[in-house]
């Protein structure tokens, strides 16, 4: 456990310097309506986008929108008379099918002339330039240490093997929560915290804006607030063994063959809708996800979130509902908390709320994963898996 904790602290350490050299490097450059307008109305198929300063061992990145479907785009890259390159401009599928990306890797610090050409004028709505340095595969350590750091806190202590370390054969009664937590009280007590760790973690964001390396902490200490609240409320501050407490105990064999197959359908689903999604971009998510430092901290947010979210959803709130409900009635378990997880990101895909579908089926799936396999070791993996294919993409896109 020791070990999980200090790969951890490296890892988040890590990411914030990460974060900080990115927010400082980058360098953003909306072009003017003028210059779009007048690619709308003219002749000549090509449209001048300045002058930029080429970062050391970075990227220029460009994004145009248009009010339909763009074909035949390239960017041209100039060093005066000279064309240092012409990189063709791709889809973006994944936040909005109107919008082309282009990306060239630059080699040395430089001023370079950009052009965009096309085989006839587009109506364009918009034309975003990004420069700064560029993610690198060894940024991705920092990923992988944090999946590790919390995997090692997780299943650290079965390195070593208990007499109650074994299969359990049933999940805790609601009863084993503290009295106070108890009934109706109980749920009233834990959406007051949830609201509370939502509000207060953005105080950081409040204070220092949204730069990559206060998102980050931002993300972090909600994480950390959440799980806290939840291990607090599930009675592990005063209950022995705290892994029966926060139903973390050994699962049933084959159980990481149960957690890949889960999320690789998982992963299908959210694919299938992405793909039927045609705009969105829309979300307030996809719109902060367009700066590379931020794009990068809520990478290794996904990475972090799933285990305290477990622990509150579907462990705390779980019990919850089962003492309110019944214990014998399995379906309210699992719907109630798979509904309120869906609200709780239901703000972030505003404009895209076709993407509510994947996030409710995570739940319903973990809801049923955990009263299945008597425990949160199977949903967790199965969250961190999916959250996990969904992030690294963002390590190595070059646009």
């Amino acid at each position: 456990m020791a070990l999980g904790a200090l790969s951890l602290a490296l890892s988040l350490v890590g990411a914030w310097r990460t974060a900080r050299r990115l927010d400082r490097e980058e360098r953003l450059d909306e072009r003017a309506a003028q210059a779009v307008s007048a690619w709308q109305t003219g002749t000549d198929a090509s449209l001048a986008l300045g002058t930029f300063r080429a970062p050391d061992d970075g990227q220029i990145r460009v994004r145009v929108c248009a009010a339909s479907p763009l074909r035949g785009l390239s960017l041209a890259v100039h060093d005066g008379p000279r064309t240092l390159a012409r990189v063709e401009a791709t889809a973006n599928t994944s936040l909005a099918r109107s919008c082309v990306d282009a990306a060239w890797s630059t080699a040395r610090a430089a001023r370079v002339t950009l052009s965009l050409h096309a085989p006839r004028p587009a109506s364009l709505t918009s034309v975003t330039v990004r420069t700064g340095g560029s993610l690198s595969s060894l940024d991705a350590l920092a990923l992988l240490g944090v999946l590790v750091g919390v995997s090692l806190l997780v299943l650290g202590p079965r390195l070593a093997p208990r007499d109650d370390d074994g299969v359990v054969d049933a999940l805790p009664a609601p009863s084993t929560l503290p009295a106070v937590m108890r009934g109706d009280a109980g749920l009233v007590i834990a959406l007051v915290a949830l609201l509370a760790v939502n509000v207060g973690s953005q105080v950081t964001v409040l204070r220092g804006g949204l730069r990559g390396e206060t998102v980050l902490a931002s993300l972090v200490l909600q994480q950390l607030l959440l799980a806290g609240a939840a291990m607090a409320m599930l009675g592990a501050l005063t209950q022995r063994p705290v892994r029966r407490a926060v139903e973390l105990t050994r699962p049933p064999e084959r159980w990481a063959t149960t957690a890949v197959l889960w999320a690789t359908g998982l992963l299908a689903l959210a694919l299938s809708v992405t793909l039927a999604m045609p705009h969105a971009g829309e979300s307030h998510l996809a719109k902060a996800v367009e700066s590379m430092p931020l794009r990068y901290v809520i990478a290794l947010g996904a990475v972090c979130a799933p285990l305290p979210e477990e622990l509150f959803f579907r462990g705390l709130l779980g019990r919850l509902v089962s003492r309110i409900t019944g214990e014998a009635d399995d379906l309210a378990a699992v719907i109630a908390p798979a509904a309120l997880f869906t609200l709780m990101h239901a703000l972030q895909l505003e404009g895209a709320r076709l993407g509510l579908v994947p996030i409710a089926a995570v739940g319903l799936a973990n809801g049923w994963l955990r009263r299945r396999t008597r425990g949160l070791v199977v949903p967790w993996a199965v969250h961190t898996l999916y959250n996990l294919a969904l992030a690294l993409p963002t390590f190595f896109a070059t646009g």
